[in-house]
């Protein structure tokens, strides 16, 4: 299966790979209420987003943990997430479309996570490699498996223009 787009770490090959697919953004949530922080000096400043970088960290960690080095996330993806994808090395690929990480759920024998966690073992989608390939200008992620395991794949058309 292919997707449009590059990954957003700096990895462009991944030999069986094992796959977390998020159905949600890859953000912490702020709080329910609005709050009022009243900062005396320097040391509360530093500290002030110490726990939010340490949970983000955390979670990541225990993905890592898993043996995972690809995820799939649909929908947005905060920076400090992306830098600790980048700091542990895991390729990230964002998909838009809900229908198009459906497809990728199918092909790939994963479950989308509707929440931020860890998943289980059952949860992960398995396949021979995950690669970029550059298709005209534009660069794509490809998720290839051997013929006999194939549930789905992807067939590109192009056109001389971009116009439909």
């Amino acid at each position: 299966m292919m997707i449009e787009r590059a990954p957003l770490t700096n990895f462009e090959r991944v030999e069986k790979p094992k796959i977390a697919v998020f159905g949600c953004p890859f953000v912490m949530e702020g709080g329910e209420t609005k709050a009022n922080l009243l900062i005396k000096n320097a040391e509360d400043l530093l500290n002030f987003s110490k726990s939010e970088e340490q949970h983000m960290e955390n979670l990541i960690k225990e993905i890592v943990d898993m043996g995972i080095n690809v995820a799939v996330v649909g929908g947005s993806i905060g920076e400090m997430a992306l830098h600790f994808f980048e700091k542990y090395k895991i390729l990230v690929v964002k998909s838009m479309s809900k229908f198009e990480v459906k497809r990728l759920c199918k092909c790939i024998g994963a479950t989308a996570l509707a929440k931020l966690g860890c998943p289980v073992q059952e949860e992960l989608g398995y396949c021979d490699v995950v690669h970029v390939k550059e298709i005209g200008s534009d660069k794509v992620t490809m998720f290839e498996k051997s013929s006999e395991d194939a549930t789905l794949c992807t067939i590109l058309l192009r056109g001389a223009t971009t116009t439909l």
